[in-house]
């Protein structure tokens, strides 16, 4: 599944989309993501697409994910 704007470690649901995301276990590399269709079949490839895209992420969204604080009650007037 494509998250914008956050590292996998830090979603706190684990999320996972086999039918647009391939999981890919290496001795080289280690668990990196892939798309489930893509042209490209060099593993070395793949894995650089994967931390490019990390890479990406981490620049913009520089302070980590910032949870939205929602309450039931109503804010006094």
């Amino acid at each position: 599944m494509k998250r914008f704007g956050f590292h996998p470690e830090q979603i706190y649901f684990k999320l996972r989309n086999p039918s647009k995301v391939r999981y890919l276990n290496t001795k080289s590399f280690g668990d990196f993501e892939a798309p489930a269709k893509s042209k490209v079949t060099n593993l070395h490839q793949l894995h650089a697409n994967y931390q490019q895209r990390l890479e990406f992420e981490r620049y913009m969204c520089p302070k980590g994910l910032k949870p939205t604080i929602t309450s039931r009650f109503m804010k006094p007037r």
